[in-house]
């Protein structure tokens, strides 16, 4: 697969990114493949535990399939 390990770093930046939202923020997750997936809505972060949320989700991307970009 061409895009062999960008995942991972992708994967970091964004948990990073999320690990900076304050309360009051909103952060969510969608991932496209062949179809488009919500693993995490997106949603007002109240405190840690949304931050938690988010990065689990971002931790159960994986690259494959197709792009649908147009169908999220």
């Amino acid at each position: 697969m061409l895009a062999w390990g960008y995942i991972e770093a992708a994967r970091r930046r964004s948990r990073q990114l999320v690990g900076l939202l304050r309360v009051g923020d909103y952060s969510g997750c969608v991932g496209f493949s062949t179809t488009a997936d919500t693993p995490a809505p997106i949603e007002s972060v109240t405190g840690w535990g949304v931050i938690d949320a988010q990065q689990t989700a971002l931790d159960g991307l994986v690259a494959g399939g197709a792009t649908s970009i147009g169908a999220g």
